[in-house]
């Protein structure tokens, strides 16, 4: 899965070529090849962000695969041209509006004491919100779904953390 995320493109040279024209996201800074199959292809896009959905349910419970699932984060989240970003905006939409999701992600970073995979979402979020493009809408939306699942959560105390 990750190798379809991306991969470091050996072609081009490690001194960093940062263009001021356009702003980066922090994946971009080192060059990678996407995947021929996912660039060309949006449902296989969709159906990898999918797969890695159903994986963060799996895995996100389980403190022993927590750098895999960091692993898996920075490649779909934040690798991508932000523009190439809409499917994994839709994800961290669902993720966010659903109270399971959330907790899976709070709870593992409890875990393992480190908030990686809260920042990475957050990043890729941020990234997104910019104006000038038009998966800014769809990042303000997901922010709106994590404002709106918070605001659950403080409701009902917080009964659904921890409780696994």
């Amino acid at each position: 899965m990750i190798r379809l995320l991306g991969v470091p493109d050996k072609n081009v040279s490690n001194t960093p070529t940062i263009s001021t024209e356009e702003p980066l996201g922090q994946g971009q800074m080192a060059k990678f090849t996407l995947s021929p199959a996912v660039v060309a292809n949006p449902e296989a896009t969709r159906v990898l962000y999918q797969i890695l959905e159903q994986l963060i349910r799996i895995m996100a419970g389980i403190p022993s695969v927590n750098p895999v699932l960091e692993a898996l984060f920075h490649k779909a989240f934040l690798f991508p041209k932000i523009e190439q970003r809409t499917e994994a905006i839709r994800i961290i939409k669902k993720i966010l509006s659903d109270r399971r999701r959330l907790n899976d992600i709070v709870c593992s970073c409890v875990r393992s004491r480190s908030l990686s995979l809260w920042r990475m979402l957050v990043v890729c979020i941020a990234e997104c919100a910019q104006p000038q493009y038009e998966i800014a809408i769809e990042a303000t939306r997901a922010c709106g779904s994590m404002v709106g699942v918070f605001a659950v959560l403080v409701r009902t105390d917080v009964v659904l953390l921890f409780n696994q």
